[in-house]
């Protein structure tokens, strides 16, 4: 009877914890999305908290002006920053119109729901999270029309190492990668003074919903990063841009040409 009862009060003091933790969990509100390598928190009103390496603990989120991690758009127009050090592989960004970033973050089994509030808008991802990468595929906006949305948009220290066009950004230790998981999906990054953004985006004349961002970290980039994108590119079944690189033609040498009805005889 006696050992029935310590039983019985372990088993209370068990679930009392267990209760605790939830309750815990749940007010905080966190939404925490990891891999083997990176940890990404964002707090419940849809700022990024902290991307950071698993392995070493270091921060690679900008902290200093946390940013949402998505937007929405409505009407203004796309355009290219060539007023401001323009680099062909950035982003584009919008002129004129409305964005809304990201009110509130709710994550509930493998589904992520993202609200706008001051655009009245609602979207909704399937979350996949294995060792290797997240990805996050938009399955519905609800409510009032968009033209586009940041589905991930990353605010991270200005690293030493961009690699804009695959969209990536890395010093000696560590590189953080966010690309597209198939066509219907633009990736690229902005550069800032202090800071690169890098962003997945879907545009309405393409197709909003089934856009897929891929995020991952990687350890060591200079020697691992081909291995940790070659993975992407076979489970999203995308060009196999890393076995290529790896290819001796990379070595031969590059023309690069601007024909012109001006200069095509040149």
């Amino acid at each position: 009877m006696a050992r029935l009862i310590i039983g019985i009060q372990q088993a209370l003091v068990w679930f009392g914890s267990l209760v605790a933790l939830v309750i815990v969990q749940t007010a905080s509100g966190q939404v925490v999305l990891e891999t083997r390598d990176l940890r990404m928190v964002v707090r419940e009103d849809g700022v990024l908290q902290s991307l950071s390496a698993r392995n070493s603990g270091k921060e690679y989120a900008w902290l200093s002006k946390p940013g949402s991690i998505a937007t929405v758009y409505r009407g203004g127009k796309a355009f290219y920053a060539s007023h401001v050090d323009y680099k062909e592989d950035e982003a584009p960004l919008y002129r004129g119109g409305q964005s809304f970033p990201a009110s509130s973050v709710q994550r509930t089994g493998n589904k992520l729901t993202v609200e706008f509030s001051g655009a009245n808008v609602k979207a909704t991802y399937q979350v996949r999270t294995n060792e290797h990468y997240v990805a996050l595929k938009l399955l519905a906006v609800e409510g009032e029309p968009i033209d586009r949305i940041d589905l991930l948009h990353l605010r991270l220290r200005k690293l030493p190492h961009l690699g804009a066009w695959i969209n990536v950004a890395y010093d000696d230790e560590f590189g953080i990668c966010v690309c597209a998981g198939n066509i219907r999906t633009n990736a690229g990054m902005n550069r800032r003074d202090k800071y690169v953004e890098l962003r997945a985006m879907a545009e309405k004349q393409v197709r909003l919903d089934q856009a897929v961002a891929v995020l991952f970290g990687c350890p060591d980039p200079k020697n691992k990063f081909l291995d940790a994108m070659a993975v992407v590119e076979r489970d999203f079944k995308l060009p196999a841009g890393a076995r290529r690189r790896r290819s001796p033609i990379q070595k031969y040498s590059y023309l690069w040409a601007r024909p012109t009805p001006d200069n095509i005889e040149e």
